[in-house]
Parts: structure tokens; C-alpha cells; sequence
């Protein structure tokens, strides 16, 4: 398992899909989480929104305290490609994971 850094190099425009931006939308988190049937439409329709946003903002459905962002593939300029480290060999950054959500790591 990897993670690799990616650095923003441009400013990006996201569509805020929690919080009050249910609201801007007219609908409900519904299109955040639950059958993703719904998601893809609403996916589809900010893609092609004359606006052209660059991607989505949405609570993360593993840690709804934090944020996940889906870029649009029009977004790649924006993004610059940094290292790629294995997880396992991050010792400290597999630290942090663990203290965060209360696993432990065996050697």
C-alpha cells in the first residue's frame, strides 16, 4: 500500500457537497451518501455545469470528521505529482494513523 504526495499548483474551484452547500444545491445530503445512483447524477450534472467546477468536496465516508476531494479530470494542471512512499516504511506517518484511529502495528 502507497500514498503519494500531490501539491496544488493552481487554485482549484470545488463544489462544497456538505454543510450549507446542500442548500446552495436545493437538496439534501442524500447525493453525498447512500446509492450512489444518485451521486452519479449529480456528479454528471456539476461536470457538465457551464461553471465548470473542478471537482467535488464531501465528507469522507470513513471519517466524517475530515474531507475527501474527487477532482474532475479537467483539474490534472492544477495538481503537481510529488513523492510516492510505501506505507508499511513510513514509520512515522503509519504513527500518526495509527494514534488517529486507534489501531496498533505489528513488526
Amino acid at each position: 500500500q502507497r500514498w503519494t504526495e500531490l501539491r496544488v499548483v493552481q487554485p482549484l474551484r470545488l463544489v462544497q457537497l456538505h454543510s450549507h452547500g446542500f442548500a446552495r444545491l436545493y437538496t439534501s445530503s442524500v447525493i453525498a451518501s447512500g446509492d450512489h445512483r444518485h451521486s452519479r447524477v449529480w456528479r454528471r450534472a456539476l461536470w457538465e455545469h457551464p461553471e465548470a467546477p473542478d471537482g467535488i468536496e464531501y465528507r469522507s465516508s470513513h471519517d466524517d470528521s475530515t474531507f475527501s476531494i474527487a477532482l474532475f479530470d479537467r483539474a490534472k494542471d492544477a495538481l503537481e505529482v510529488g513523492a510516492s512512499h510505501v506505507l508499511g516504511v513510513d514509520r512515522h506517518r503509519l504513527a500518526q494513523l495509527a494514534a488517529r484511529y486507534g489501531f496498533a502495528v505489528e513488526p
